[in-house]
């Protein structure tokens, strides 16, 4: 079992076994708001930031996959996947909402 902590633009990934950091993940330049196991990409880890940006991660390979350019004029605040299709939601502090 793993536990997710975003410490500003840098996000811990610990093992619950050890209650050690397994796994540090840097590149946003924004704190980051939220991060997401998605169901149809086993070990991925997406992350949203105030930089206006998010993240997809490479848990096993320790590294980033995917960068989105710079989306909206705000920060995205919020994420949530869609659990039947492989899509997701992101929700900017200004009430916007975009899939991917």
């Amino acid at each position: 079992a793993l536990l997710v902590v975003a410490l500003d633009d840098t996000i811990l990934i610990f093992s619950l076994e050890t209650l050690s950091p397994t796994i540090q993940l840097d590149g946003h330049t924004g704190s980051v708001t939220q991060v997401l196991f998605p169901t149809h990409f086993p070990q991925t880890l997406v992350s949203v930031s105030l930089d206006r940006t998010f993240k997809v991660w490479d848990l096993v390979g320790q590294q980033l996959q995917y960068q989105s350019a710079i989306l909206a004029a705000a920060g995205i605040s919020c994420l949530a996947e869609d659990p039947v299709h492989p899509r997701m939601a992101v929700g900017f502090e200004d009430g916007t909402l975009r899939f991917f």
